[in-house]
């Protein structure tokens, strides 16, 4: 299937979203009942912020996600569930202590997964091919779940998958996490942290 077919399809899902009444939904190349993979080996996901002396990352494993699609009552193809699963264990900044000490205070024993759930997305905007949104869903780090909004571009690949990017700033205060100190407070995280995601999706 050519991009510009791909392309029209996910013009005319986006359609179907804005004019009917939606749940929520996402483009996709699939007209019907599609379960979608993650491609992990073409994906990332990390969360970076600073301290008081320099920046961080680490980068975020998604271990389980349920990603479907179906029709609406107009027949046109929709996501009926997109949800993913992060282990806080697997959170990796490349650096031993300061792994452990982001799984210490995203509460990784108490808390052990982080989740994204969406529930709708709006403002499409079309730009070269590519489809720039807003996302909506709900957060749950540390056993808080917020509502979050996420800008995101969905763009359709010549092999029918989906390139989804995008990033969401937010403060781990919001979610009752402490910044995280080193050497006796010497060393202090800030409170803001960015979370960045560039995510290929596949029909199976």
């Amino acid at each position: 299937m050519s991009r510009t077919s791909n392309s029209l399809r996910i013009f005319l899902i986006l359609t179907a979203f804005i004019g009917g009444n939606i749940l929520f939904t996402l483009p996709g190349p699939g007209f019907s009942n599609d379960i979608y993979r993650l491609i992990e080996d073409e994906s990332e996901m990390e969360i970076s912020g600073r301290t008081n002396i320099r920046s961080w990352s680490a980068r975020v494993v998604i271990s389980d996600y349920d990603i479907r699609s179906g029709k609406n009552e107009r027949e046109l193809p929709v996501f009926s569930h997109f949800t993913v699963t992060m282990p806080v264990e697997t959170i990796d900044s490349g650096n031993s202590r300061e792994t452990g000490s982001i799984h210490e205070y995203l509460k990784a024993d108490e808390y052990p997964e982080i989740t994204f759930e969406l529930t709708s997305m709006n403002n499409f905007t079309s730009t070269n091919g590519a489809y720039e949104t807003l996302a909506e869903g709900i957060l749950t780090v540390a056993g808080i779940s917020r509502n979050i909004e996420v800008k995101g571009t969905l763009q359709a690949t010549d092999d029918e998958r989906i390139r989804i990017t995008g990033s969401h700033e937010m403060k781990m205060s919001d979610f009752d996490v402490e910044t995280p100190t080193a050497l006796l407070g010497a060393i202090r995280a800030r409170d803001d942290m960015k979370v960045s995601f560039d995510l290929v999706l596949s029909p199976e």
